[in-house]
């Protein structure tokens, strides 16, 4: 009677949040290896230091190792692949989530200039070995004991946040103490040649209004507040970065081809 053994495969994922309070990785794993004549297995290698991704700046690197050791008695081949998010509260901003299958996931160099609906996170990749088709495949098998490494490092490209473009800054002007009837109230004001020489401050506010100070010795404070202006208009500012890595691993046939991928993980055009 002829026994049938189907090996098992195996996929991992990682996740990496780079951002403006936190940020933090895991890893889980599942590999089954009940084979008296060897076993396949292996992991997915990171290095990562979450306090790098403490108020990530643009044109900035953050180290960020990923690759495949193969820990089993047998070759294997891997398939990586990576999503993205950038998300303000509880919302995805701008054109994310995007995947490593979406035209211009991979920004050209960590110098790159900042394209609408592409991402502004450089990735040095060391595709050495490895193809892409959505995921990244290794070309060949990995060998027991031999690790493969795909990505080095990420990079915020030095365009993404322009600083006053992403806020809403108005101007409030008091004249004389505050008291509970003499408030601060939003307005400009300007320095204006009077018609026998001297000088006058003149001071509109948005409600309308308008005042002209003579007196040089009146007192007149003004203060500036910014806000971060809504939806996209705020681009990326005070937004956490999100990087989500999944790992597929699989057994080969005689000619070194995978025999199996986890449906559950395929990876997506």
């Amino acid at each position: 009677m002829k026994k049938t053994v189907k090996l098992a495969a195996a996929g991992l994922v990682a996740m990496t949040v780079v951002g403006g309070t936190f940020a933090y990785w895991n890893a889980t794993a599942s590999i089954d290896n009940n084979f008296a004549t060897g076993a396949y297995g292996g992991n997915m290698v990171e290095e990562f230091n979450p306090l790098n991704g403490q108020n990530w700046q643009p044109g900035s690197d953050v180290t960020k190792k990923v690759g495949v050791t193969n820990t089993g008695d047998y070759d294997i081949k891997a398939r990586i692949k990576f999503e993205e998010t950038w998300v303000r509260g509880d919302e995805a901003i701008l054109h994310y989530p995007m995947k490593s299958g979406d035209e211009g996931f991979f920004p050209a160099s960590k110098t790159a200039d900042v394209v609408d609906g592409k991402s502004v996170v450089y990735k040095d990749l060391d595709t050495t070995g490895w193809t892409q088709d959505g995921a990244w495949y290794v070309s060949g098998v990995i060998k027991p004991g031999e690790t493969v490494n795909l990505l080095n490092y990420v990079s915020l490209l030095p365009g993404t946040v322009n600083g006053e473009d992403e806020y809403d800054t108005k101007t409030f002007i008091l004249v004389g103490d505050e008291t509970e009837t003499n408030q601060y109230k939003e307005g400009t004001m300007s320095e204006v040649v009077t018609e026998n020489g001297g000088k006058k401050i003149v001071i509109t506010y948005t409600n309308g209004a308008r005042e002209e100070i003579t007196n040089p010795a009146t007192v007149i404070k003004q203060k500036v507040e910014k806000t971060l202006k809504e939806g996209d208009g705020a681009g990326y500012a005070d937004a956490k970065y999100t990087l989500t890595i999944t790992t597929q691993l699989s057994q080969v046939d005689t000619e070194g081809n995978a025999l199996d991928w986890p449906a559950e993980a395929a990876p997506e055009a």
